[in-house]
């Protein structure tokens, strides 16, 4: 290797799938609520993007869905992460959609990011498409106080401007419901 080659540029992906940190093996389906749930993710290198794209399964009445993405500083699990992104989109179908980010262009650095999403409307309804959880000790119950959870629930509204930051560890109950959605960064 040349001496020089730590002085080259490091390439950002530009579309990605983020690793869902617990284990899977398959996919399954959650009805969106009017609180916010989600999952942990694992950034391996960094992403830059704009666009995120979810696939709804069902709607009824074409509510609105919001999504929020928020990470740590340096990408690690801190106790409390900032919000990097917020996406949303009013009057969804069953189709795959596509979010654009509200703050534009966005770089998630290597490390945890958590993804949390709900329904931001009064009426209607969405499936998405999610993550089948497999219920593990330690991971997605009976997790201790001091871990950040897998896969989770809030009792953060859906609707109105989501949290600046978020305290994993308080703010979010481990859930061993299939509430991860599975989802795609994009820069276009």
């Amino acid at each position: 290797m040349p001496i020089f080659s730590n002085l080259l540029p490091k390439p950002e992906i530009l579309d990605a799938m983020p690793l869902h940190e617990g284990p899977s093996n398959a996919q399954s389906t959650y009805v969106a609520l009017t609180t916010l749930d989600g999952g942990s993710y694992v950034i391996r290198k960094p992403i830059r993007f704009n666009r995120c794209l979810v696939r709804l399964t069902a709607a009824t009445s074409a509510p609105t869905l919001a999504m929020s993405i928020y990470q740590a500083a340096d990408g690690g699990g801190a106790a409390t992460a900032n919000r990097v992104a917020t996406m949303s989109a009013v009057g969804v179908t069953a189709t795959t959609i596509t979010l654009t980010v509200d703050e534009g262009t966005v770089l998630l650095k290597p490390g945890i990011i958590h993804v949390l999403y709900g329904r931001a409307s009064g009426s209607g309804t969405f499936t998405t498409r999610t993550y089948l959880n497999v219920a593990l000790d330690l991971l997605n119950q009976n997790v201790d106080s001091g871990s950040h959870k897998i896969t989770f629930t809030t009792a953060l509204a859906a609707s109105g401007v989501h949290p600046t930051t978020l305290a994993p560890l308080t703010d979010c109950t481990a859930s061993i419901l299939d509430v991860a959605p599975i989802i795609r960064f994009k820069k276009v």
